[in-house]
């Protein structure tokens, strides 16, 4: 059925566009993915000028605290996403 659907006259044109659409929004989230590193490259800068060992390990439990929930966020989101799709 769907593939009579998508074959139909006049659907051509609108499913390129929307081709188009999410190539350009993957190319703004590959310039997201820029921004992370030059962050990364910041707080990398940042962690010579501190002496303190005990900062160190702080920061570091920190960056390991945010990795784990960014990860439980988007896994939250995608659930989320499959569960209002159904």
């Amino acid at each position: 059925d769907w593939l009579t659907w998508v074959t139909e006259e006049g659907r051509a044109p609108a499913l390129a566009r929307f081709g188009k659409s999410v190539r350009a929004l993957r190319i703004i989230r590959s310039f997201r993915l820029l921004r992370l590193v030059k962050i990364q490259k910041v707080v990398e800068r940042c962690a010579e000028y501190i002496e303190s060992e005990y900062l160190l390990v702080l920061i570091g439990i920190l960056k390991g605290t945010l990795f784990v929930l960014l990860m439980n966020h988007i896994l939250a989101c995608i659930w989320y996403g499959i569960g209002n799709s159904l």
